[in-house]
């Protein structure tokens, strides 16, 4: 089957630039050998709906976990994945 080189998106122009992003990051994510059950996309494009800052390659290269002793925690919310990267910054700093 032939590769799709040619979409006609339609819509507002931030939400063009959002599928446009979305679409890059799923083509290098792929590309790099990365696999996604129907599940981790809908979470995905529902977290990119909540923060439009926060792209599919965020949330299958880093998966924001956190670790809290023995258990690994992702964030659930915007401000959660914000906060989790502020603390990230500020470690990597030392």
């Amino acid at each position: 089957m032939p590769a799709v080189t040619n979409w006609l998106i339609d819509g507002d122009e931030t939400d063009i630039k959002t599928v446009e992003q979305i679409l890059r990051d799923f083509t290098e994510l792929f590309d790099e050998g990365s696999t996604f059950t129907d599940k981790e996309l809908r979470d995905a494009f529902r977290r990119i709906a909540e923060d439009r800052a926060y792209s599919l390659k965020d949330h299958f290269s880093d998966r924001g976990l956190i670790r809290t002793g023995k258990k690994q925690v992702a964030p659930k919310t915007a401000n959660q994945r914000k906060i989790s990267r502020c603390d990230r910054r500020e470690r990597s700093r030392f």
